[in-house]
């Protein structure tokens, strides 16, 4: 499970239900494509693993609480 704290307040999280092997693969394939456009390399902290997933990332798998059954 994935959860994006809301902003505002109560009732606005967000639930991303997939296994963790799906997110692997969505993180693997972003930062590859994230990597291709830098000519391979991180450009300020080449030794960083830092990576951002955006909410359309994810979007395919909000409230799927049926993965959890």
């Amino acid at each position: 499970m994935f959860v994006r704290q809301g902003t505002g307040g109560y009732g606005t999280d967000h639930f991303y239900i997939l296994s963790t092997k799906k997110l692997q693969q969505i993180i693997k394939k972003n930062y590859g494509a994230f990597l291709q456009r830098n000519n391979g390399k991180r450009p300020r902290n080449p030794k960083t693993t830092h990576i951002a997933l955006r909410d359309t990332d994810l979007f395919a798998y909000k409230d799927k609480w049926s993965v959890l059954c």
